[in-house]
């Protein structure tokens, strides 16, 4: 592509976007810092120059485009069908217009047309058979093959323009209801109102607006430019209808109704107000009335991960918990990671492979003595983070508000801020908090319409967005239906994530980590963490080590005297089934079944019991058995295990526990405990806990204060406790 022809002046504007032919030949918008749709009326997604021409050469089939906006001093002119692509000669009455024009001129990419840049003012947008004029939200397609006989430069025409207006459009200013429809400002006859509505959505849904933005759109042009404005009704439900039957990106088909293809088309608004593309050719009367895509030209992607397995890029994770377990807190930790670049607490590496941008939105907790003390207790680059705290909109009289930012009308605002620093994390804190008050968030449809342009919203950024909410009062292990609010919420949700208390965990200070959902990968492991006070008087997150429990798992604790009856029982059938020595956990699941007990009630009368869990060392396979403390019978089924409980290493020590080893830091201890915790069978409540973060030694392995609690938790696991 040879650049040398395109003047100076529109190189410097950094009003830049590159485009692409679709399957329809329509040229797409491309954004060249994301390489996703860009828009012309939103400068977020326009670059410099230099930017997007690196973008548009790292693939051919992308080209270059200027949008011309309210900032600059251009207008636009298109001249269509008016040149022959194989000798160059251009059409002798259009050729009249181009050199009357006198500015700088450039063949179009089909080569059959011309365009001219000049500087002038333009009160509307006109579009008619063979001749377009812009003045703002168009993007304009650039060849730099420049029109020999016509300047270099980009000169002044108002005078021009004006009298290019009245030969080409005498009737703009007249009565007539086609050409009214036609220009942008004008009254748009009543016959023509449902056409042009249903148009213009279509228009907006093809360029991946959602529901929420259409209606808004239709919303101003149908008080604004309707002859007779349609009842709010409507307007709805052909915004309902359009984002129901096409997908974004998607060209409709035109109304079974619709005018002639003769029938000058509306222009569109854009989300300000501005001017949009035209939204005429959203097809032609013999197509289809809706979009098929082969799967043989998709292109296979892998999915990109802020923390493999638990947070993915590009999608909505939502992550669920009774108040008061530190969610808020421990997701301020992962943001504090991906300010710096570090792992993730499992030790594996964000697939950004960088430090990037985090957004938070937080009704609960203040910026000062809570969010900025917690990111500095967890080591954060502070200067990455940033709060979307009101948005600023505007009454009919002109007058600024500031507003607590809403989901879904806020959800442009909150794309622009994403991309403005360029954020790969969205934490929305509490999620009920900033759904609209017209959204019943225990209504399912609602609830999808909300958060669907959200979720489109992270795709197109690449941006991980993890929505925050609190359990809801019903019983049941599935979590699945345990988080506040419609099931619809977790339904839009790719991933998700449950914290709890340790049921285990005598003390009652730890916190497990549990994958709810997990659409997109193997579940991952649950992990523990306990909250510690840091130096700077807030609390931090300290990481212990892997679970055994799931999501299930912890949200079946009994809730009522029926439940704690049901377990009572159960217990009773695990002794019975381990009293003669370690069984194979789905034989004993199979035999309490046939007992009249439900799985989850047999894992939780094995947490009451203490009953551990290992490996047989000759074949891997999982079994359980009674702790020592419970009576077994003298012979053991299975003469391969040991008959001896397993024991502890002697840890002398004043405080009952001591130096096991010396490792190569906190990364090598944790691995040595999970090892050993393993070999030795030990039940999750005694992995990893309390492993301080500084020295080279196992200083203790647990968090007990009273050396009477921690004899007994020693000697239940056949160890010794020195004094």
């Amino acid at each position: 592509m040879d650049t040398t022809a395109i003047p100076q002046e529109l190189i410097e504007r950094p009003q830049w976007v590159g485009w692409v032919y679709n399957k329809e030949r329509r040229k797409i918008p491309l954004g060249a810092k994301t390489g996703r749709a860009a828009s012309s009326t939103d400068p977020a997604t326009w670059a410099d120059f230099s930017t997007v021409y690196r973008f548009v050469q790292a693939d051919k089939r992308r080209g270059l485009g200027y949008v011309l906006s309210e900032q600059d001093p251009y207008v636009g002119v298109d001249f269509d069908h008016c040149r022959d692509p194989k000798t160059g000669a251009i059409d002798a009455a259009a050729w009249q217009d181009i050199e009357a024009l006198g500015s700088y001129s450039e063949v179009s990419p089909s080569g059959t047309g011309v365009k001219v840049i000049c500087r002038a003012k333009l009160d509307r947008a006109y579009k008619g058979p063979k001749i377009e004029l812009y003045k703002t939200g168009r993007f304009f397609t650039i060849t730099g093959l420049h029109v020999q006989g016509t300047p270099e430069e980009v000169n002044e025409a108002q005078a021009e323009i004006h009298e290019l207006i009245r030969r080409h459009f005498p009737n703009a200013n007249g009565t007539n209801g086609h050409n009214r429809a036609s220009v942008i400002g004008e009254t748009i006859a009543k016959g023509e109102q449902h056409n042009t509505l249903v148009s213009l959505a279509g228009s907006m849904r093809y360029r991946g607006f959602g529901e929420e933005e259409i209606k808004a759109a239709l919303m101003v042009t149908n008080a604004k430019r309707l002859e007779e404005p349609a009842p709010p009704e409507h307007i709805e439900k052909i915004a309902q209808s359009i984002c129901t039957l096409y997908e974004p990106g998607a060209t409709p088909a035109k109304p079974v109704n619709a005018k002639s293809a003769n029938t000058p088309t509306p222009l569109a608004e854009g989300r300000d107000g501005s001017l949009g593309d035209s939204v005429g050719s959203l097809g032609q009367p013999d197509r289809l009335p809706y979009h098929l895509v082969c799967l043989a030209d998709v292109e296979p992607e892998e999915v990109e991960w802020l923390w493999r397995g638990y947070i993915p890029f590009g999608k909505i994770t939502a992550g669920d918990g009774d108040p008061g377990l530190g969610k808020s807190t421990m997701l301020l930790n992962i943001a504090a990671r991906v300010t710096t670049g570090r792992p993730m607490p499992d030790g594996s590496c964000s697939d950004i492979g960088r430090p990037a941008g985090v957004l938070l939105l937080t009704a609960e907790d203040d910026p000062a003595d809570t969010i900025r003390p917690r990111l500095d207790a967890a080591g954060a680059d502070v200067s990455k983070v940033s709060i979307l705290q009101y948005v600023t909109t505007c009454d009919e009289e002109g007058n600024e508000h500031e507003r607590f930012p809403t989901i879904p009308d806020h959800l442009h605002i909150i794309e622009r801020a994403i991309e403005a620093i360029d954020a790969r994390l969205v934490i929305i804190d509490p999620i009920m908090a900033y759904l609209s008050t017209d959204v019943n968030a225990h209504h399912d449809q609602d609830v999808r319409q909300a958060l669907a342009p959200l979720a489109a919203i992270a795709e197109r950024t690449g941006a991980a967005v993890v929505i925050i909410r609190h359990l809801n009062k019903t019983n049941g292990s599935n979590p699945l239906y345990r988080g506040g609010g419609s099931i619809g919420i977790i339904g839009a949700a790719r991933s998700g994530l449950l914290v709890a208390k340790d049921p285990d965990d005598l003390t009652g200070k730890r916190r497990i980590l549990a994958s709810s959902k997990c659409n997109l990968a193997e579940e991952p492991v649950s992990l523990i963490y306990h909250l510690e006070s840091a130096d700077n008087g807030v609390v931090r997150i300290v990481w212990d080590g892997l679970s055994a429990h799931t999501a299930g798992t912890l949200l079946a604790q009994p809730t009522s005297s029926e439940e704690g009856e049901a377990v009572t029982e159960a217990k009773e059938v695990l002794r019975g089934i381990l009293r003669s020595g370690p069984r194979l956990t789905k034989e004993v699941t199979k035999e309490a079944k046939a007992a009249g007990v439900s799985e989850r009630t047999l894992w939780r009368a094995k947490t009451a019991l203490g009953v551990k869990a290992r490996k047989r060392s000759f074949d891997g396979a999982w079994q359980w058995e009674l702790p020592a403390a419970e009576p077994q019978a003298e012979e053991q089924d299975n003469p391969s295990l040991p008959t001896e409980s397993p024991r502890l290493p002697s840890l002398p020590s004043a405080k009952g526990v001591g130096v096991l080893a010396d490792f190569d830091g906190r990364d090598g201890i944790v691995a040595e405990v999970l090892l050993l915790a393993e070999r030795m069978g030990w039940p999750s409540r005694y992995i990893g806990r309390g492993i301080h973060p500084s020295g080279s030694g196992w200083e203790t392995w647990t968090d007990t204060a009273s050396p009477d609690e921690l004899a007994v938790a020693l000697r239940d696991l056949g160890g010794e406790v020195h004094a």
